[in-house]
């Protein structure tokens, strides 16, 4: 099952490549450790840039 996380489900620090994403405790309670994962969309206000 795939889902989004709602803000204060995890918190996000650094910047520019130093990103580290931090998931709350409160979320990952009661979830059975090997049945879950996480999936991260990245997204940016610039088209990729092509190689050549």
């Amino acid at each position: 099952m795939l889902s989004s996380l709602d803000e204060g489900d995890y918190t996000v620090s650094g910047e520019g490549d130093k990103v580290t994403v931090k998931i709350a405790a409160d979320f990952l309670k009661g979830k059975d450790a090997g049945n879950y994962g996480l999936q991260f969309e990245f997204a940016s206000v610039a088209p990729p840039a092509r190689c050549r």
